[in-house]
């Protein structure tokens, strides 16, 4: 009987497991007003200056015609690294491009600051980007942790 027990509740565990994963992969259809909105409640964000299309595509050779939605805010200083990137695809597979594009921008800016500049290669090797559903996001900021997690309320 006792076998019988742990079988059933391994398997709600692991359904529970599932449902998990499968759920954090999918977001709600927000609008982009609604998440730049959002995110420009956040301090950090609210620093930053708002980039262009033009912006997005010098920095990341990213044409934001080919996306549903972009939003990107930049550090006003000369030596900020501090970026906020948020790009909504037709699907999931359609943001795939754009994973690649943050990477080499990233590796791009480590190999300028290195050697003259520790705390902007630092926020660089702390700078969070992840996928869900068919939005990447990707931030790198001293509160990149929080604006991420503003991020992922509202979708």
């Amino acid at each position: 009987m006792t076998g019988i027990v742990k079988k059933i509740v391994f398997g709600v565990i692991l359904l529970a497991f599932l449902f998990y994963v499968y759920s954090d992969q999918n977001a709600k259809d927000v609008s982009m007003d609604k998440i730049k909105e959002a995110m420009l409640k956040d301090e950090s964000v609210a620093a930053m200056e708002e980039g262009t299309a033009r912006d997005v595509m010098h920095y990341f050779g990213v044409d934001v015609s080919s996306y549903e939605g972009v939003i990107y805010f930049k550090g006003m200083e000369a030596l900020s690294v501090n970026e906020l990137l948020i790009v909504k695809g037709a699907s999931r597979d359609a943001v795939a491009p754009v994973r690649d594009a943050i990477d080499s921008r990233v590796d791009s800016q480590i190999k300028t600051f290195d050697g003259y500049g520790p705390e902007q290669v630092a926020l660089l090797n702390d700078h969070i980007v992840f996928q869900k559903g068919n939005y990447i996001f990707y931030c790198t900021d001293e509160h990149s942790g929080r604006i991420a997690e503003e991020f992922r309320d509202v979708i």
